[in-house]
């Protein structure tokens, strides 16, 4: 089983919030961006 992933390289990890730049050579599709929590309190008391 390792073997057969030693070809694979490793994915980066960096901390949150840490800013990254991406370059890419051809045109990326990306899906709509949709929160992950819902904030069901009002900002305003």
């Amino acid at each position: 089983m390792a073997r057969r992933n030693m070809n694979m390289q490793p994915t980066p990890t960096l901390r949150p919030g840490l800013p990254l730049r991406v370059l890419v050579s051809r045109d990326i599709v990306l899906r709509p961006c949709q929160p992950l929590f819902f904030n069901t309190r009002s900002a305003m008391p």
